[in-house]
């Protein structure tokens, strides 16, 4: 495993069918159901990166956790959330020629999530 890149990631969601949704739609995943309000969540190639659970009361105060995800392109994959009910707060955004661009959007639920890619 490479450092840096995801290991486990699990999203709180006020409603998990569409949350699910929102990242199959987005990702591909699919979701497996593991325990009570709780979803594996699995990629193309089939092996589960994290989680969707149901949130627990009411949505924190101030900032979340903000997870960064690979992607072909962040400004597609921006624009793709938009399209799907997400918020845009920050647009595609080069970081550097070496590092690339990044661009975040709020999902469906209220969480800060990040797209990266090198171009």
């Amino acid at each position: 495993m490479e450092v840096g890149t995801v290991a486990w990631f699990e999203i709180p969601a006020s409603d998990l069918a569409r949350a699910k949704t929102f990242y199959s739609e987005l990702f591909g995943w699919k979701f497996e159901e593991f325990g009570e309000n709780y979803f594996m969540a699995k990629g193309l190639d089939g092996n589960a990166g994290g989680a969707l659970h149901l949130r627990k009361g009411a949505m924190p105060s101030g900032e979340t956790i903000v997870m960064t995800f690979n992607s072909d392109d962040a400004g597609v994959s921006l624009d793709r959330a938009v399209r799907m009910g997400a918020v845009s707060v920050n647009p595609k955004t080069k970081i550097s020629d070496e590092m690339g661009y990044f661009s975040m959007v709020v999902d469906t639920e209220g969480n800060k999530i990040g797209f990266w890619s090198k171009s």
